[in-house]
């Protein structure tokens, strides 16, 4: 074989080659094509079942509202539902003002309470009540008679004056 032949099978081989290269190319490109256009109408297909399905869901719940809307009405013919409704709710709110603020004035101008703690407490000019207990003597009795004991039931700790 003369080197020019060898250069002429050379040729033809690369060539032939670049061919191969070209073609596996196209052949890659129409698989990704066909790859492509194949995951588009699964969506296409998936999107109108899911359409399909939100339709039918749509008209589902279009239908059961005029069903409850009818049935509403069919409850409420005998009824008579207007203005004087609103009016007697509006009436019996006024009231209901009314009775708090006569009952929130009612507590300002009545004395305060004393709490149930200081009330068992006494003060030195109170007169004992016949159930309190005390520690030592007992205060004196503010009574017409201030010779008169200490009521019976008093209960104390110490000496009785």
């Amino acid at each position: 074989m003369t080197p020019d032949e060898f250069e002429k099978i050379k040729a033809e081989e690369k060539a032939h080659l670049r061919e191969m290269r070209r073609l596996k190319g196209l052949v890659r490109a129409s698989e990704q094509k066909g790859r492509v256009a194949s995951a588009f109408s699964k969506i296409v297909s998936g999107s109108s079942g899911a359409l399909d399905a939100l339709e039918q869901a749509m008209n589902r719940v279009g239908r059961d509202t005029a069903m409850d809307e009818a049935r509403f009405e069919i409850a409420t013919e005998g009824l008579d539902l207007d203005a004087s409704t609103e009016a007697d709710d509006e009436a019996l709110r006024t009231e209901r003002a009314k009775a708090l603020v006569a009952q929130m004035k009612g507590e300002l101008s009545a004395p305060p309470r004393t709490s149930p703690a200081a009330s068992d407490t006494l003060d030195d000019d109170a007169a004992p009540s016949a159930s309190s207990k005390t520690l030592g003597r007992t205060p004196p009795v503010a009574d017409s008679d201030p010779d008169a004991p200490a009521a019976p039931s008093t209960k104390t700790l110490g000496r009785r004056t």
